[in-house]
């Protein structure tokens, strides 16, 4: 089974391969997030059907079969969230049609399983606002994006070019709103920022939760993953 970076390094993390097993973690209408391998963006689509050791059917958007995103030959990351278990596997598409949009996607050699209560972090997408103090300005917003999360601290990139200067030293506080549920609902922590890495006008930020203020990992993922990852 190809490794799936994305998913990431979690205790208890396993691995599905025998084809029966595998075929028993898929339900027919599931909501699923897709990811191109290499590529940031994701979206949702539906599983409408397979056949054991052979295929899986998945209905896309329109915008990514007509548009050429998703052709033959391309390598999809899969994921979806099933009774508290976040699964993910690597497939290639074999077809596409137009009318109605659907992929037939290879079988998968194999299928990762974490459990969300063993998980220790889980890479996401989530958009988000940092607001941060400033004596010198009084106060500052920038628009940003949650990249991975545990139940102590968060990851986080943020554009600052054209911005003003921010005091972003190890210590210093940031409140942190992340848009959940296809922004139809925010979360907000406070965090407190730990390390510090800037290239190219990007930050990236590694944060600590204040005061016992993280998030429920279980709860973060069945909203990301139903919301298609934003």
């Amino acid at each position: 089974m190809k490794q799936i970076d994305e998913l990431a390094v979690a205790s208890g993390s396993g691995a599905i391969n025998d084809p029966k097993q595998l075929a028993a973690a898929l339900r027919v209408g599931h909501q699923v997030m897709i990811q191109k391998q290499g590529a940031n963006a994701r979206f949702r689509a539906v599983i409408v059907g397979w056949s054991d050791d052979r295929y899986v059917i998945a209905e896309l958007p329109r915008s990514q079969t007509i548009s050429g995103h998703v052709a033959a030959g391309d390598e999809l990351v899969l994921r979806y969230i099933l009774r508290g278990v976040v699964y993910a596997f690597v497939c290639r598409v074999m077809h596409v049609a137009f009318d109605p949009s659907l992929a037939v996607l290879a079988w998968p050699g194999g299928m990762s399983a974490l459990p969300l209560t063993t998980e220790r972090r889980l890479s996401v997408q989530i958009p988000a606002t940092m607001e941060i103090d400033s004596e010198e300005t009084g106060g500052v917003t920038l628009l940003a994006t949650v990249t991975d999360v545990s139940s102590g601290g968060c990851q986080v990139e943020a554009v600052t070019v054209g911005g003003p200067a921010l005091n972003m030293d190890q210590g210093v506080r940031a409140k942190l709103r992340l848009s959940l549920a296809g922004n139809r609902r925010e979360k907000t922590v406070e965090t407190e920022i730990r390390n510090v890495m800037v290239s190219a006008g990007k930050v990236i930020l590694g944060m600590s939760f204040v005061d016992n203020a993280g998030l429920d990992l279980r709860e973060l993922a069945e909203e990301f993953f139903s919301a298609g990852g934003q």
